[in-house]
């Protein structure tokens, strides 16, 4: 009787880790086979805090110290000479850039040329981006695959974008830390648990993809400055509800936690699109509170063969997190 009664508690706690693993979370990743069942492992040890605590944390944007006005400091820039190839990964590079390159001398007649879209013509241009020469053999020709990769080498803890986002949007990243640290109910003296470090590395690259959807694909023209710091805000308290949300039960915590990085990214992206003025009802965008897929393809192939570039282009005086 205790051996049926120990195969039964196997069985239920396989079917709750099947539960939480959809198709659409099983984009490669920077997780590695180690990684994956460290995770695995962990996963029945996770305990979200109870909603019967009533921990009084204020919000994220307010306890990070985040500015009210953005400033120029390392803005972005899309130009072509920040794309690049990468080896092994996206067989669909050549023809894709070529339509990119296309789209920069028309969407911006300016020296460089950069890659600027209006709400009227992004439909357009994501429609012909996709057209273009399309495999999706190997798999990890994917813009997600290729995005995943990128997303776990360049936003880790001390990554050089901390300084540039704590300078430009006063957003201190070891503040997000001990906010996620706070809201999960643990020490704050306490080392840094793990749940903590997947969501603060994921927050950092999440606030790039905004940077970049917000530069790529900004606000009205004439109020893109103020529409820009609106939007950032409205990014930074998304963040902190939804994560706020799934903390509260213990089931969709652990569906939250183990999707993989860029899916984990787009989760939080497709919450602060559906939820800014300036982008939940754009048509074509967002559908049931999802971004489509092809906008999500087609950030994902910028950001994968452009972030290292950028990177590489952060002042060295800009490297130090005061």
């Amino acid at each position: 009787m205790r051996a049926i009664s120990s195969l039964l508690i196997i069985v239920a706690q396989l079917a709750i880790i099947g539960c939480v693993w959809h198709s659409d979370d099983l984009m490669a990743d920077g997780w590695g086979g180690e990684d994956n069942r460290m995770a695995l492992e962990r996963i029945h040890s996770f305990k979200s805090p109870s909603s019967s605590n009533h921990i009084e944390i204020r919000p994220l944007r307010e306890y990070i110290g985040m500015h009210e006005q953005e400033n120029n400091i390392g803005r972005l820039l899309f130009t072509g000479d920040v794309f690049h190839p990468l080896p092994n990964y996206d067989l669909n590079f050549d023809s894709r850039m070529q339509y990119i390159q296309q789209e920069m001398h028309r969407c911006a007649p300016v020296e460089p040329p950069k890659l600027v879209h209006s709400h009227e013509t992004i439909r357009i241009a994501v429609a012909d981006f996709m057209s273009r020469s399309f495999s999706l053999k190997p798999e990890n020709s994917r813009p997600s695959a290729v995005a995943c990769k990128e997303l776990g080498r360049h936003f880790r803890p001390e990554s050089s974008w901390m300084a540039v986002y704590k300078q430009r949007l006063g957003i201190d990243l070891k503040k997000a830390e001990e906010w996620l640290q706070s809201t999960m109910g643990l020490p704050a003296n306490r080392k840094l648990d793990h749940r903590v470090r997947k969501l603060a590395d994921c927050f950092l690259g999440y606030i790039f993809f905004v940077d970049m959807i917000l530069t790529i694909f900004p606000p009205s023209i004439d109020q893109m400055e103020r529409g820009r710091s609106q939007s950032f805000h409205t990014a930074v308290d998304c963040f902190g509800k939804l994560t706020q949300e799934v903390l509260q039960d213990d089931e969709e915590f652990k569906s939250h936690y183990v999707k993989k990085k860029v899916a984990m990214t787009w989760t939080y992206l497709s919450d602060w699109m559906s939820n800014d003025i300036n982008y939940k009802n754009l048509p074509g965008v967002i559908k049931k509170s999802e971004v489509q897929d092809a906008y999500k393809a087609y950030f994902n192939f910028i950001f994968a063969h452009s972030i290292s570039s950028l990177t590489e282009k952060i002042p060295g005086s800009m490297m130090t997190v005061s």
